[in-house]
Formats: C-alpha cells, structure tokens, sequence
C-alpha cells in the first residue's frame, strides 16, 4: 500500500497539469451543419459552402477529412460517390486555418427522397510520439433530391412479350425497374435498344430521363436434313444439311429414276403422298424420299403377225409394259422357242422359216408369257405352179365348154 500511494498520486499530478491545457486547446469546424433550402435537381452540381478548418490545439496538426457512416435516423444515407472532397489532407499551423470544399455531383438516375451525410475532420499532432491526442469533429449536410416523373415505353420487336407489359409508364427519376424479355416458341431474345449494350433478358433500368426501351426478339434457326432418298431418284434440295429460320417454308420436290416411282416421304411434310410437298420448319427435321421399282404389268411383242417365207429370217422385238405405261425392250432378257420346229425355229428372238406351215413363237420374260403366230407360206415358185395350173385348168374347161357349144 504504501508503495501505491506515491505512482497514483504522480498519475492524479499529471492529469491536473493537463486538464488546464486541454480546456484552452480548441479545434473548430464551421459551419457545422449546411442544409439545403431546395430540393436538388437529378443531375445537378451543387457546391457546398467552404468548411474553415481552425487549429486552436497549440501546436501543428494534419486533418483527414472523410465521409463518415454516421446515419441520421430520418433521412437516408447518400453514396460516397455523390461527393467530391478538396482536399482530403490538410496541413494546419499552430494558431492557422485552412478551408475544404465539399461539391455534390448529383447523379440523373438519383432517387427522389430526404438525405444527410456527414464529414469527419480527424486531427493529428504533427510529429507527436508515444501517447497522442487527437481530436475529431462532424459537419453535417441534410437536402432532398426532388422528384422528377419520366415516361418509360417498352416495345417488343418479333415474337414474344417483356416484363412490365409493352405500353408507357411515369416513373421517378432514379426509379430502379427490373426488366425481363421472353420469346415466344421458335424465338430468341436478340438483344435490347434503349439499354446499354450487352444487357441480358432479364436486366435492370435505372429512370434518368425519358426513355423507349425495346425487346428484340429474332427467328431460331433450325437444321433440316434431306436424306440420301430409298431407291432410285433425285430429291431437291439435294442430300445435305440446311439452316432455316422458324416457320420458313421449304419446297421439296421428288423425281423418280427410270423404272422406278415415287412411293412418299418420311418425315414432317405436309403431303407425304406427294412428289411435289412442302415443309414447314418448326424445329430441327429430316426427310427422305422413298422410291419403289416399278411393277411389271404385261410383255407384248412386235409384230403382231409373223408371215415368212421358207428359209427367210425375221428378229422378232419383246417389250415390257409398266404400270405407268412405260415400255422397255426386253428381247435379249426373254426366253423364246416355237411349238413346232419343223415350221420354225428361233435364237434370241430371230425366228427361222423351215417349212410351210403353221406354228407359235413364245416368249417368256420374268413370268410373264406371250405368243405370236408364225406362218411359213409356200415357196413362191410352187405358188407360181398353182396358179398357172388353175388358170390352164380354166381355159381348158372354158374351151371344152365352147367345143360343146358350137357341135349343138
């Protein structure tokens, strides 16, 4: 205890020697409070009465001057941002003063509404060592932002709708408007005018003045693949690949290669039973044409009537008739032989007359059968001996008949 007394009753002599100079010492900050006495328009520069700074501590000192996160409970706190502090460092003699100028640089997009911010002026002693003393001070800056109405219109371009609805809105200046755009089907959301660029569906509008805001919305582009087609036969477009927009309508045509026919398309034409269709594109798709061989209906041949004379030699021409009329010849396909070769023979289609007569040449291609009659005549010079022998038959009868005449 009694070593106690003595350190407490330096530390009580200390304090008293102080206390004389702290109550002397003085650091003032004027004004103290600026209200604004209109409120401010978004937008505007206001520069604030210069703040005196005025050192009465005794002794050189450094200020900072900064914003402080003191609230006023009635009025809200405004960005740091707003504000531009010359300057932020100060260097006061004992005894001087020094002035900073605090400028409000009001943004358009400022909300409507009561603020208040307040300085801190923080005093330093120049080159102090070892416990310091130091002293701050608050000045304080209340206005309002006055409320300025602007219209905002929102248009869509395309398909699809935008969140608030297309129309015309008042809104305050400063108003935050969350803004969304939705495609309708076979859409997509391009891009927004009105708006800074690169701004995605769903972005926001801050109200800063009159404004036409617009959704643009653009046809998706889908891939339709044409087939290589069944069978034989072209499609147009070719076999490949195409880029189409949403709802483009696509003409496809289908044309069948010899002996074949067009037998429909595979995929979501509108008339699949047809060569000559439409497609509408309304996502990715594939078609493909479907050709069937055409089917074989009858085989004829030519001539209808075969008439030769012994040893003479006649080719004989076979043709497959089609379900679409088209004919093919077919002679050197087909099987031949006649019912009697004594009468004719035939190779390949060439018939051979052997002997006067009568016979059938057949033919056999693919199933199906025909017949041509052949007729072999007499030889000519037999031919010959007849009819003179029936004209010498009828002038001997013709003068027998007169002898009988003229006895009478």
């Amino acid at each position: 205890m009694k070593r106690v007394l003595p350190v407490l009753l330096a530390v009580l002599l200390c304090l008293a020697a102080l206390a004389p100079a702290a109550q002397a010492s003085t650091l003032t900050v004027g004004p103290g409070r600026i209200t604004a006495d209109q409120p401010i328009v978004p937008g505007h520069r206001v520069i604030l009465p210069a703040h005196t700074v005025t050192n009465g501590l005794g002794r050189d000192i450094e200020v900072t001057v900064r914003i402080s996160d003191h609230r006023d409970e009635e009025r809200k706190l405004p960005p740091a941002e707003w504000f531009v502090i010359q300057p932020t460092q100060l260097y006061i003699p004992k005894d001087g003063s020094a002035e900073v100028q605090v400028t409000l640089e009001l943004p358009k997009d400022a909300p409507p509404g009561p603020y208040a911010i307040w300085f801190n002026f923080h005093a330093l002693p120049v080159g102090a060592t070892g416990l310091v003393t130091t002293v701050a001070l608050n000045a304080l800056f209340a206005f309002d932002v006055k409320a300025v109405d602007h219209t905002v219109t929102l248009f869509v371009q395309g398909r699809g709708t935008v969140s608030p609805a297309a129309g015309a809105y008042t809104h305050h200046q400063g108003t935050r408007l969350e803004l969304a755009a939705r495609p309708a089907e076979g859409w997509r959301f391009s891009h927004w005018t009105g708006l800074p660029p690169g701004a995605g569906a769903d972005t926001t509008h801050t109200v800063a003045g009159e404004a036409q805001i617009t959704a643009v919305f653009q046809r998706r582009t889908y891939q339709l693949t044409v087939a290589e087609p069944q069978g034989e036969g072209t499609v147009s477009p070719a076999p490949g690949t195409y880029p189409y927009e949403y709802e483009s309508e696509v003409r496809l045509a289908a044309r069948p290669g010899a002996l074949w026919k067009f037998d429909g398309w595979e995929g979501p034409v509108q008339e699949t039973t047809s060569a000559d269709t439409r497609l509408t594109v309304r996502g990715d798709a594939e078609v493909q044409t479907v050709f069937a061989p055409l089917q074989m209906e009858r085989v004829t041949v030519r001539p209808s009537l075969l008439q030769l004379a012994p040893k003479d030699s006649r080719k004989v021409q076979l043709f497959a008739i089609y379900e679409d009329g088209t004919e093919r010849e077919v002679t050197e396909g087909a099987v031949w032989r006649t019912a009697d070769e004594d009468v004719a023979t035939t190779a390949g289609g060439v018939v051979t007359a052997r002997s006067p007569g009568e016979t059938v040449l057949v033919a056999e291609y693919e199933g199906l059968v025909v017949e041509l009659e052949v007729v072999v005549d007499e030889p000519a010079t037999v031919i010959y001996l007849w009819v003179l022998l029936a004209a010498l038959l009828a002038a001997g009868g013709l003068v027998v008949y007169r002898r009988r005449n003229n006895a009478r």
